[in-house]
């Protein structure tokens, strides 16, 4: 990347925990990424490595030589919170400029063209209506009941228009807004003893809303079939999972 207008003196390489909580942002096209290892080639031209792609729930892809690029520190970012900035609703923005250190009046500045906001999740939100064999809701903590010599179907859902904001910007800046780009993390654990890690772990591909959990795994991941377990359940999207997973214990019929 050539340098133009940009203090090099900030940019400097970072801690990998620092890339990963995005201390230094890099923005191209409809990409953000956090940037880690920074190369000197010149005194106006560096080299990034081990970038950390697709952050803040945009879509990792690929950029033309010449792409515009712009770094920001996230502490100077200034974080517009839902209640201002509705998904979907449209603003114009003007730069201010001044003049000899005074600012012009801002009412003879044209603005720019208008922008409608996409809202993003810093982090996704876990999967919800999960269903047992087709039974459903399975609330969270409930119990759900599988046939002995029978597969289990997992089944969810990712969309997550209908729910509404929760924490503090870290977690969340609106809904998620694109599901086709989460995966999901299911966990199969013991309910007897003392566990310290689950039987199984599965990992479902992109935007996949179901898994067919077999009796012949189940029966492979305890040594004969159980009369309880419990299942666990995360959704992950750009490295990050949901704040919670969904826990629910399944027993023998």
């Amino acid at each position: 990347m050539d340098l133009s207008p940009i203090d090099s003196d900030a940019l400097v390489s970072l801690a990998e925990d620092d890339a990963v909580l995005e201390t230094m942002l890099l923005f191209v096209d409809d990409e953000i990424m956090s940037i880690r290892d920074v190369i000197p080639v010149t005194s106006s031209r560096v080299k990034f490595l081990g970038l950390v792609r697709a952050r803040a729930d945009t879509v990792r892809s690929a950029h033309n030589v010449g792409a515009g690029v712009l770094i920001l520190p996230r502490d100077q970012l200034y974080s517009l919170r839902k209640g201002y900035f509705s998904n979907g609703s449209t603003h114009s923005f003007k730069y201010q400029p001044s003049v000899a250190g005074a600012p012009l009046d801002i009412s003879t500045i044209d603005p720019l063209p208008p922008y409608t906001v996409t809202a993003r999740s810093r982090r996704p939100l876990p999967p919800i209506s999960i269903a047992i064999n087709s039974v459903t809701p399975i609330p969270i903590g409930a119990a759900a009941v599988y046939n002995s010599g029978s597969d289990i179907t997992f089944a969810w859902r990712l969309t997550s228009w209908d729910r509404p904001i929760y924490g503090d910007w870290f977690t969340m800046w609106g809904s998620a807004y694109d599901d086709t780009h989460v995966k999901t993390y299911i966990e199969i654990w013991a309910t007897t003893g003392s566990p310290t890690k689950p039987q199984r772990k599965i990992t479902v591909q992109d935007g996949i809303e179901s898994y067919i959990y077999t009796n012949a795994h189940l029966v492979s991941d305890f040594g004969s079939e159980p009369t309880q377990f419990q299942v666990k359940i995360w959704s992950s999207r750009n490295g990050y999972l949901s704040m919670l997973e969904q826990s629910f214990t399944v027993n023998r019929n």
